[in-house]
């Protein structure tokens, strides 16, 4: 990560001969002032190497935790690990080291989830804020063993704000143990990186990297913690483990060190003759870019999944057999981090994802085109003379949604989820 300080060095710029003239300059040496930031310092870590059995009592170094969860939801520590089990459908627990802050932090731990992956999203939280504020490095396991690594800032209200997300090539399957590593550092802007990978492999480099500049951007130092979601597609309560966190303040350092004078020696170039110039090659294209062509995606469907076709009934259960008729109506219906799966065909409706419902996933039933459509055609057409009129139109702009960022509203890939944003509707001119 760039340091946030300014480093300021004076350059020796070269000398062009010129006609072969024999040119000897000697350049003033410049001494640049030392400047170093504060070197990395291990403010927390834990290896859960004791016994609790409710709770998580206190980190090797950090202090105590501070948990908050729903009294189903139960927090142990045993065998080097710290046990999150029960963990209900659409619930969330954090775990927040309120002994420590950190403005420019790194955290790096594993979460280990024994038997088969949930549907699950485990995040470390930095620079939390007293009114609620703070950053969130989320990896999330998705349906099928999807991975996605998602940093996101939380504003007062619980509003999550997406900043940036990567679907990752690694996949969750049985007894999978995922590393991830989250660091944010600067004011101005907040600069934030992540990675993940399966433990025990490689670290790889930076795999996300994305800044925010907004005005509610958080600039203060805060506390550091953990969350961890159930998604309401999850069959049942689910159970994960929290392996070795570290938590590092002032993750990087620069020290740049006295330039000594330099006196180049004198030079003689012969003339050049420049070559030509080659033009540039074409820019890469890549395949994998943009979204894929409508009813060709083929996302798995969780048992629990909401369904919806043209031919429906609103009335209906909302099974596969006996499907919804609307998308408002499924929404209405799903329960929050559920699947709402729409079968083929045109959808005329205007819909909003409200923040009541975070974590819901839409998406086409596999290799079904579907289209969503939020036009409204304009009957009430009046001729005079010449002109066609239409009274009573009514216009209005979509209001930016604050709903959960794992929410997809398109019906094409999965690798373009987006926030959830409200339709509206205009009129059509007759054809």
């Amino acid at each position: 990560m760039a340091p946030s300080h300014a480093l300021r060095k004076r350059r020796a710029f070269p000398v062009v001969p010129i006609l072969g003239l024999v040119v000897g300059i000697v350049v003033a040496g410049v001494t640049s002032t030392q400047v170093a930031q504060a070197a990395p310092s291990l403010t927390a870590s834990d290896a859960f190497s004791r016994t609790v059995s409710n709770g998580w009592g206190s980190a090797t170094k950090g202090g105590a935790y501070t948990v908050v969860a729903d009294k189903a939801t139960k927090l142990s520590v045993s065998s080097g690990r710290g046990h999150i089990r029960d963990l209900a459908r659409g619930r969330a627990v954090t775990s927040t080291l309120k002994s420590v802050s950190a403005g420019d932090v790194e955290m790096q731990g594993t979460m280990v989830m024994p038997g088969k992956a949930p549907i699950v999203y485990h995040a470390y939280q930095l620079r939390t804020q007293t009114n609620g504020s703070l950053y969130r490095g989320r990896l999330d396991v998705l349906a099928g063993g999807d991975v996605d690594l998602t940093v996101s800032r939380l504003d007062p209200g619980n509003k999550e704000v997406t900043l940036s997300r990567k679907l990752l090539s690694i996949r969750a399957g049985t007894n999978t143990a995922i590393t991830s590593d989250f660091q944010i550092t600067g004011t101005s802007p907040v600069t934030i990186k992540a990675r993940a990978w399966l433990a025990g492999a490689a670290q790889p480099s930076w795999q996300l990297t994305t800044t925010d500049s907004s005005a509610q951007r958080i600039r203060a130092a805060g506390h550091v913690g953990l969350w961890e979601y159930s998604s309401g597609s999850n069959r049942a309560a689910i159970g994960t483990d929290e392996d070795a966190i570290v938590v590092t303040s002032n993750p990087t350092t620069a020290v740049v060190p006295p330039t000594p004078p330099v006196t180049p020696p004198p030079v003689t170039t012969p003339p050049v003759t420049v070559p030509p110039v080659s033009p540039p090659a074409s820019p890469p294209t890549s395949s994998d870019r943009g979204s894929l062509p409508v009813g060709s995606s083929d996302y798995p469907v969780p048992a629990g999944a909401v369904f919806v076709s043209p031919t429906g009934s609103d009335a209906a259960a909302g099974s596969e057999t006996s499907p919804l008729k609307t998308l408002g109506a499924a929404i209405a219906k799903a329960t929050p981090g559920s699947t709402i799966v729409l079968r083929a065909g045109v959808y005329n409706e205007s819909v909003v994802i409200p923040e009541s419902k975070p974590y819901l996933t839409v998406e086409a039933y596999p290799h079904e085109a579907v289209w969503l459509d939020g036009s409204v055609p304009v009957t009430n057409w009046t001729k005079t003379g010449s002109t066609w009129t239409s009274s009573g139109w009514t216009t209005s702009s979509p209001t930016p949604s604050t709903a959960s960022p794992t929410t997809r509203t398109s019906s094409t890939p999965r690798t373009t989820r987006s926030p959830p944003r409200p339709t509206w509707s205009s009129p059509t001119a007759p054809s």
